[in-house]
């Protein structure tokens, strides 16, 4: 599987995000048949994360900005929070403008406690992965840069779970990378 591309398993799960219907179409899909191709999905992003990883690893970039959003399926607007990495090390992680958004509630920074590093997504997707695939529904890689862009977990799936019903969980998301 090339990196910046998703499994077809996970693309039907997106649908879902698109209203009821999906959701009951999916519903409708043999266990088997996505058991199947989930357990095939899991194997091909564990190609990817390594593929990515070592691509990653050879530009030997220390020095980077980017930018990083967590939204929830309840579909709360989150702001986009730029992380500056100097030497390995997160400088700072700062909340990006939004006039859009017109919400006083108090927002907390994507992956609490998580190495917003590159290396450290890298491994927070890999340990999500290994201890919770069932709940891993599209994972993505940069196709220039090969950081993980995009995760979407939906943590109330249980692993004897096959069909889906209301999605509870988050979407990670990066974008415009920037070496400097």
């Amino acid at each position: 599987m090339l990196p910046g591309t998703l499994a077809p398993f996970p693309a039907r799960y997106l649908r879902t995000l698109l209203g009821r219907n999906g959701a009951i179409l999916l519903g409708l899909l043999s266990a088997a048949c996505i058991a199947d191709e989930h357990t095939q999905a899991v194997g091909q992003w564990f190609e990817a994360l390594d593929e990515s990883r070592t691509r990653w690893e050879a530009t030997a970039h220390n020095n980077y900005r980017f930018q990083i959003r967590t939204t929830a399926f309840e579909g709360w607007p989150t702001p986009w929070y730029q992380v500056e990495v100097r030497n390995g090390e997160v400088m700072s992680v700062v909340p990006l403008p939004d006039p859009r958004r017109q919400s006083t509630r108090a927002e907390s920074p994507p992956l609490p406690g998580a190495d917003l590093t590159i290396p450290g997504l890298f491994e927070f997707v890999e340990v999500t992965l290994r201890e919770q695939p069932w709940q891993v529904l599209a994972l993505g890689f940069d196709s220039a840069y090969a950081y993980p862009s995009h995760i979407l977990i939906d943590r109330s799936r249980q692993p004897e779970s096959t069909t889906v019903g209301a999605l509870n969980g988050v979407v990670h998301s990066l974008r415009a990378f920037e070496p400097l």
